[in-house]
This record gives structure tokens, C-alpha cells and sequence, in this order.
């Protein structure tokens, strides 16, 4: 049936097409894997229709739990940013389940709506119970771009997070956001060490978003060069290289450590060349 819907932008007729996947969308009978495929696809092909965006409004509180998390993404895809959506959406901020919440802190953040009814159901998403609703209020903190200390405090803590996810996204989030900002640079700096290698590449980078040239940082970069010899050292070596760094100083610095850890190409070379990258990425720094 997915299959079928993807290829109803063939149809001659636009209208034809939004007729059928409203009438599937309406039909209480339908499986509700088609009813919430039709309302995403009538999100997709209905954009700035007000005939289609009034109709979605109008079938939102009528369809189940299961098939209402597709209106409210369809509703952020027909008509971004009318105020009207924005309050539809928050008349739905105390359901209960979490694809709901979910489709919920996407699509407000896909609306770039920062009204403080908006904000507050986002803080409050922080520490819900489902790691994907936490995961989702965070990216979409991370994208309104709210660069105030209020924010930053609340990811900071949810750095502690337990699942790897949430770690991951609030670190992305603090390399949009947290630029300039000391505490975020503290709590990145933490992450380097993560147990979970995604949330280490991601602080990395991070690294390179939020902070200039500070002895700490690249300290810290360095470290991860000469003691990792993975994608995480090329990485770093990269976020080093884009930053305002005093590259005769860094040199010295480089050399120091390795006379402590050892050339690096007397260390394991992988299949994949990654001692060939780095030291390739590693050029790009001293040069």
C-alpha cells in the first residue's frame, strides 16, 4: 500500500491525487498503516494548500493515537508557521503517548515556533520517561536555536543522560546553540570520553563549533590524536585543523605527546589506512 501511495505524484491530476488519500485518510475502516501514510503524503503534495491544511485540522482530533502523530507531521509540511496549526498542536500537548509527543516536538520544531507555550512543553518533554520523546525535544531545542542560558542549563544536565541517544543529540544540540559559551565547553570536554563512540565523534565536532582557539581544547584534541588511532583521531585532527590555532605551537605540542606515546606509525595500521588518514588530517594542522 506504501508503495502505491509513493507513486500517486504520477497521477495527472493533483487533486485526484489529494482526493484519494483524504478519503483513505477519512475512512474509519482503513488500516491505519494506510490512513497515517496518506496523511504524510498529503502533507508532502498539499504544501500552502489552505483546502488541504483545513482538512487535516479539521480530521486531528478525530483519528487515533495511531494515526494522529501522521496528521501532526502533515500539518507541519501543509502550512508552516500559520498560527492556527501552532494552536491546534498545543490543544494536544497532554496526550499521553509518546509518538505523539513525539511527532509533536518535530513538528514544532520543523514550524520554528518559539512561543513560551512551545518552549515549556519541550522542557517538560526533557525529562520524560521514552528516550525517543527526550531524544526529539532535544534536536528540536537544538534547531529553534534558542541560544539562552535557560536552555543551555537544561541540556547541560541531560548530558547525565543513560541512554547514548539523548547524549548524542544533546551534544549536537550544544554545538548549535552553545557557542562562546564556557559551561558548554566544560560539559563537551566531559563527553570526549564517553562510553559510547557516536556521542564521542559528535562532542568533537561540537568542540569545533562552540569554541575558539583554547589551550584546553586543543590539549584535549591532541590527546584524543595520539591515543585513539581511529575515525575519532582523524576527526579531531580535522576540528583542530578548522580552528584559529597557533599551528607552530600545536606542532610542539604534538611532538611532546608523541615522544610519550610513540610514533604513530609504529602503531596498528587498520585495513581501512585510518594511520595513513590521520596522518594525512594531521598535515592539514602543522602545515
Amino acid at each position: 500500500m506504501l508503495l502505491a501511495l509513493r507513486c500517486l505524484p504520477s497521477m495527472n491530476k493533483l487533486q485526484a491525487q489529494k482526493d484519494f488519500l483524504l478519503g483513505l485518510l477519512y475512512d474509519e475502516g482503513a488500516d491505519w498503516h494506510r490512513r497515517y501514510a496518506s496523511a504524510i503524503l498529503l502533507g508532502y503534495i498539499g504544501k500552502n494548500d489552505a483546502d488541504t491544511y483545513v482538512k487535516l485540522l479539521e480530521v486531528l482530533p478525530k483519528v487515533s493515537s495511531l494515526v494522529k502523530p501522521g496528521v501532526i507531521i502533515a500539518l507541519g509540511e501543509a502550512m508552516q508557521g500559520h498560527s492556527d496549526v501552532i494552536n491546534a498542536l498545543l490543544k494536544l500537548t497532554t496526550e499521553a503517548d509518546w509518538w505523539i509527543k513525539q511527532a509533536l516536538a518535530q513538528t514544532f520544531a520543523k514550524l520554528r515556533s518559539e512561543r513560551p507555550e512551545v518552549i515549556s512543553f519541550l522542557y517538560n518533554l526533557l525529562f520524560d520517561t521514552n528516550t525517543n520523546v527526550r531524544q526529539s525535544a532535544v534536536e528540536a531545542l537544538g534547531q529553534l536555536q534558542r541560544d539562552e542560558s535557560q536552555v543551555v542549563a537544561r541540556l547541560l544536565k541531560l548530558l547525565a543522560d543513560t541512554e547514548f541517544q539523548v547524549r548524542k543529540a544533546v551534544v549536537v544540540a550544544l554545538g548549535t546553540i552553545g557557542a562562546g559559551r564556557p559551561e558548554v565547553i566544560d560539559g563537551l570536554l566531559k563527553h570526549l570520553f564517553d562510553s559510547n563512540y557516536e556521542v564521542k565523534m559528535a562532542t568533537i565536532t561540537a568542540l569545533g563549533q562552540v569554541s575558539d582557539e583554547q589551550e584546553r581544547v586543543v590539549e584535549a584534541l591532541l590527546h584524543v590524536i595520539v591515543s585513539d588511532y581511529s575515525a575519532l583521531a582523524i576527526q579531531a585532527a580535522n576540528t583542530l585543523a578548522s580552528l584559529p590555532i597557533n599551528r607552530v605551537r600545536v606542532s610542539e605540542q604534538l611532538e611532546q605527546l608523541l615522544q610519550y606515546y610513540g610514533p604513530l606509525t609504529s602503531k596498528h595500521v587498520e585495513a581501512d589506512g585510518t594511520v595513513n588518514n590521520l596522518l594525512f588530517a594531521l598535515q592539514q594542522v602543522v602545515d
